[in-house]
């Protein structure tokens, strides 16, 4: 009886283990040319950086090219005519996008907005 007990459990376990791993692994399609990954605790991947008076806001964890779309964000949003709009800076080998200035809160709702 302990036997049958605990391979019906193990199944069980073994089902739930399934179901669960194939719910994450399964991605919905986004007609975007890229896709920004969340971390583990399901945040987005946006962070700002500081080294010495430099502040610099970092998006990891990109696959493909995101700089375009980006960059049209955050021109349209730019109303200051005196100073240029900030622009994105593709790293592919690190897979992440720099952008000058602090636009952490800003960045995180257009990545929200587009589905990620």
């Amino acid at each position: 009886m302990l036997r049958t007990f605990a391979s019906s459990s193990s199944r069980a376990i073994r089902a739930a283990r399934a179901v669960r791993f194939n719910s994450t692994q399964a991605a919905p399609q986004q007609s975007t040319a890229y896709i920004v990954e969340r971390t583990a605790n399901g945040t987005l991947p946006v962070y700002s950086d500081v080294k010495g008076n430099a502040t610099r806001t970092i998006i990891r964890r990109i696959r493909g090219s995101a700089e375009g779309e980006l960059n049209e964000y955050l021109a349209a949003g730019h109303i200051d005519p005196i100073t240029p709009a900030p622009s994105a800076i593709l790293k592919p080998t690190s897979r992440q996008i720099e952008v000058k200035g602090r636009w952490v809160p800003e960045l995180k709702a257009w990545l929200e907005m587009k589905g990620f």
